[in-house]
């Protein structure tokens, strides 16, 4: 968050972005669990690495995290299925 905002230094779950007005925004969970529309530019997510391009579903760290959770998922689906015959 910008300099002496009540939240500076906080990590906040991050659920969505959108641009507007050409600029990256945020939407965020705050502590409280409301959500808020924050500038980018207000957080260190520039330092973090580049913002998201648009249209991209996550990055290829995430997606390969959610393949082994869907592998282990479907390979104990096929083992219930078995066990049922």
């Amino acid at each position: 968050m910008r300099a002496r905002h009540p939240l500076e230094g906080c990590s906040l779950a991050l659920i969505g972005w959108m641009r507007r007005r050409r600029s990256l925004e945020l939407i965020l969970v705050l502590p409280d669990g409301s959500r808020a529309l924050i500038p980018a530019a207000w957080t260190d997510l520039e330092e973090a690495g580049e913002a998201p391009a648009a249209g991209t579903l996550a990055s290829p760290a995430d997606l390969l995290v959610a393949r082994r959770v869907l592998d282990g998922l479907l390979r104990a689906s096929e083992d219930d299925g078995q066990a049922a015959r």
